[in-house]
């Protein structure tokens, strides 16, 4: 497994009519571009793809993710995991730390590298193109508590805090638990 690099940020769908464009990116997100329209569709019921501001997560990287995942499906597994935080944001007078439950899909070759790694990242201490967001998240950070889940893109794994996401991801996927 290669370091996590090319991490997506995930948030719960988009709940509402949609009556103007600007709604519409709020649903599908920019991120989801290249995807054929029924299946759009039907991430756009589990997820919002948080627009990541660099064009490495642009030009087909979801869909082109998303195929190797499904590709690899038999070869998946799930995991349930506590991860210990630790974050402090500027604005914070103290750290916060404690812990929280995040469950995994990945594949059972690299659930070990997997752990690990979220362990580092609960830390803050994380080398990826956009910041994930995923100490704040955990601690509750307000700029970061709607990020509930997360694809890294060049590794094909995915995690979440949000069991609802993880369980429509495992069931999309067809992991069982």
């Amino acid at each position: 497994m290669r370091p996590p690099y090319i991490v997506q940020r995930l948030h719960k769908p988009y709940e509402g009519e949609l009556k103007t464009p600007l709604q519409a990116l709020c649903k599908y997100g920019l991120a989801a571009t290249g995807l054929p329209a029924k299946i759009k569709e039907i991430l756009s019921e589990v997820c919002v793809f948080d627009y990541m501001g660099s064009s490495e997560y642009e030009f087909g990287a979801i869909p082109k993710a998303l195929k190797a995942l499904a590709i690899n499906a038999d070869n998946l597994c799930c995991a349930e995991l506590s991860c210990s935080y630790s974050y402090k944001s500027w604005s914070d007078k103290e750290k916060k730390e404690g812990s929280r439950t995040v469950y995994v899909i990945c594949d059972s070759k690299m659930s070990k590298d997997v752990h690990s790694y979220l362990d580092q990242m609960a830390r803050g201490e994380e080398h990826c193109k956009e910041r994930t967001e995923f100490a704040g998240s955990l601690a509750e950070h307000e700029f970061s508590k709607n990020t509930v889940g997360w694809f890294d893109l060049a590794n094909g794994f995915m995690f979440f805090k949000d069991k609802q996401m993880f369980e429509d991801f495992r069931t999309l996927l067809g992991v069982e638990v």
